[in-house]
């Protein structure tokens, strides 16, 4: 396997590719397709815990490898948006994350069409539509089912990255991001800004060398994105509590873990307020879950996590299908398991939920309210009737 693995292009015989195709369950097709996207573990922008084992992160690359040929397979049949993904050079602002930070998170809402005072109330489905980036967020069957590499299956709770970030294609020019399915909406929110962050500051950056300031300039990016601290500092009076900031999370969608070091950055209030604020957020009780708030924020099931819809819509305008078992017996490259992965977790229609909604439109003053959803093909009809 080591010297397949190894190799460019490789010569079988009948009886070894037949081992092959069996072992990994792919179809003969699959083989005799050259594979566009070339993604190491280096190439990876994370946002992960701490001893991310090289396995899981070679899994990973392989995972944006498939996702990143496949979309390139979309775009070839039926093209998708135009990227409109800003790019901050290093050069173009000084070394403080913060300043770096609240200057890619303006271009960001500029092409996003958001000013600074207006909520981003679908994160996901901006970075898609506007920017024309890809979001895949893993549904987790192939772990649970057969692991990674041989191992056992494997506990979400042993997985311990939360989003990852790539560029795939043959030269890299199409940007994903990717998502595990696990995660409270607010957290799913953050994970996708903090890529984008990646995305757009880190372009000229060697992979694999994700030093903590990176890490602290895309925490920062991502806070600046959802909830622009200059609007933020004109909102707020006086000493700031655990109550402002509850009733600020309701209206940005930002969690107050992430407003309580986004304000102290911003100048808001001093390090030891924002020690304080901590202190709280983490001796208080939530009753529903009997856990801190550091651990379950107030809200943090007001919604369901954003699921982004730009893979299944473009699969089902290639295909006239969205199932996953049609798809896999007419295209015979991709088997069906990995299409569920990569498609189980988009949304099935524009904003369609029932219940607890996917978007951040609480109920209170000043919430965020749903936008109005463009129909790519019924735009395109009328631009050429008019």
């Amino acid at each position: 396997m080591s010297r397949l693995e190894q190799s460019d292009l490789v010569s079988l015989r009948d009886t070894e590719f037949e081992k092959l195709r069996v072992a990994l369950r792919f179809p003969a097709e699959f083989f005799l397709e050259r594979p566009l996207s070339m993604v190491s573990s280096a190439d990876l922008a994370f946002r992960a815990q701490k001893g991310t084992s090289s396995r899981e992160k070679e899994y990973l690359a392989a995972f944006a490898e498939l996702a990143g040929d496949f979309i390139e397979s979309l775009d070839s049949r039926y093209g998708l948006p135009p990227l409109r993904l800003p790019i901050v050079r290093t050069h173009e602002t000084n070394s403080e994350p913060t300043s770096m930070a609240e200057y890619a998170g303006r271009l960001v809402r500029e092409a996003v069409s958001l000013d600074a005072d207006t909520p981003i109330h679908h994160l996901t489905h901006r970075v898609e539509r506007y920017l024309g980036v890809p979001v895949v967020v893993q549904a987790g069957r192939l772990r649970r089912e057969h692991g990674f590499s041989g191992e056992p299956p494997t506990d979400s709770s042993r997985v311990r990255h939360t989003a990852y970030s790539a560029r795939t294609g043959e030269f890299g020019e199409r940007p994903i991001v990717v998502t595990r399915a696990e995660q409270s909406w607010e957290r799913m929110r953050f994970s996708v800004a903090h890529e984008i962050g990646h995305l757009v500051m880190h372009a000229d950056v060697a992979r694999g060398r994700m030093a903590d300031q990176l890490e602290e300039e895309a925490n920062a990016f991502a806070c600046e994105l959802i909830a622009p601290i200059s609007t933020l500092r004109r909102s707020l009076r006086g000493d700031i509590t655990l109550h402002d900031l509850v009733a600020l999370k309701r209206r940005w969608g930002l969690s107050i873990g992430a407003l309580i070091k986004h304000l102290a950055r911003g100048g808001a209030y001093s390090a030891q307020r924002e020690r304080a604020l901590q202190k709280q957020l983490h001796a208080r009780i939530n009753p529903v879950t009997g856990k801190s708030w550091g651990r379950t924020e107030p809200g943090f099931d007001d919604h369901q996590p954003e699921r982004p819809r730009m893979l299944l819509r473009w699969t089902e305008r290639v295909f006239s299908t969205t199932d996953t078992r049609a798809i896999a017996s007419q295209q015979r490259i991709w088997p069906r398991d990995i299409l569920d992965e990569f498609l189980a977790e988009q949304r099935s229609s524009s904003f369609a939920a029932r219940g607890k909604t996917s978007d951040v439109n609480a109920d209170s003053g000043g919430a965020l309210s749903l936008a109005p959803v463009v129909d790519f093909d019924e735009a395109r009809k009328r631009k050429q009737s008019g």
